[in-house]
């Protein structure tokens, strides 16, 4: 048999000398239908990547770390350094043209959660002191630029910074109360102390120790204000704290077991307490109840007898009236 493929892919055959071409329903598969596939497939692939590279090219210049495009967020600021080394600022919202530029991304406020605090007290008590600080970052592009070029982008540096003033700041604070104290009476004062050491730098302290415990007394000035011994290091850098709080206060196991015991001890005397001056208001009550029956019928019998009194006279004045007067 002898078949023949047009352009549009028909089969034709040729079925004997004397007849023409007859169509043949369906396609065969054979190498030239094959190879000619094959070319339409790659030219179609061809056609889809022409396609895509622009999209690939606006990706890059907009998402790519290389590209010439960055995106500020609002809550952030972008420190951007060309190739010879000139930095500048980006500080408003929007995308900005870098164009092959390094840049830097750095929060306008930073939460700082340090690891928990080990302190001791001056009875020797041990806590796990947790907190978390809440800082700004700086607001004028000198201060921006010198704190880029200490910590290069890395944000794991300024915790540092901050972590060690906090972990200073408690450890210096804890020996001038006992640690049953920072679980109650003083509890705010212990936090608020230690913040304002990391705002503002680590009191000086008159250290007092002997063999059983040590403790601690804040220096003051001639105004009764803490004598600052240290400053804070980030406070070069225009880095301020907005806020601190004490998050978590750890006890060791032994110690907490033996408060709850205390407490529970003093919950069950409360209540017996309770329970006592229950009863002895029930007695009093009782004894208030009988005394005033008791009244109550002394006065009763008091009634009955000047009635009687009363009656008895009034019957010895008839009988006198009518002996004067005898019926005639």
């Amino acid at each position: 048999m002898n078949r023949r493929i047009d352009d549009t892919g028909t089969i034709w055959e040729k079925r004997g000398e004397k007849d023409g071409l007859v169509r043949v329903d369906g396609r065969v598969v054979d190498d030239e239908i094959v190879k000619k596939q094959s070319s339409e497939a790659w030219k179609a692939i061809l056609c889809l990547l022409i396609l895509l590279i622009p999209f690939a090219v606006m990706g890059w210049m907009f998402i790519g770390g290389t590209g010439i495009f960055v995106a500020v967020q609002a809550d952030e600021y972008v420190i951007s350094q060309t190739v010879d080394g000139r930095m500048r600022i980006l500080d408003t919202p929007g995308v900005k043209f870098k164009w092959l530029n390094s840049t830097w991304h750095y929060r306008r406020e930073m939460d700082v959660i340090p690891k928990q605090t080990i302190a001791t007290f001056n009875e020797g008590k041990i806590r796990g002191i947790s907190s978390m600080t809440r800082i700004t970052l700086p607001k004028d592009n000198e201060r921006r630029v010198d704190l880029h070029k200490a910590v290069m982008g890395d944000t794991g540096r300024i915790n540092s910074l901050i972590d060690s003033q906090v972990i200073h700041a408690i450890k210096a604070t804890a020996p001038i109360m006992s640690g049953k104290e920072i679980l109650t009476s003083r509890k705010t004062e212990f936090a608020d102390l230690v913040g304002d050491q990391v705002i503002n730098g680590i009191y000086s302290y008159q250290i007092t120790a002997d063999a059983n415990s040590f403790s601690a007394e804040i220096i003051r000035d001639e105004l009764d204000r803490p004598v600052i011994e240290m400053d804070p290091i980030y406070l070069r850098y225009g880095i301020t704290v907005s806020s601190f709080h004490i998050t978590d206060i750890e006890i060791p196991a032994a110690e907490a077991m033996e408060i709850a015991i205390e407490r529970d001890a003093k919950k069950a005397m409360k209540m017996i307490k309770l329970e006592a001056e229950y009863t002895i208001a029930k007695a009093e009550a009782e004894v208030k109840k009988a005394q005033a029956e008791a009244d109550a019928e002394v006065a009763k019998v008091r009634i009955e007898a000047e009635r009687d009194e009363m009656l008895y006279q009034i019957e010895d004045k008839r009988i006198i009236v009518i002996e004067a007067n005898p019926p005639e």
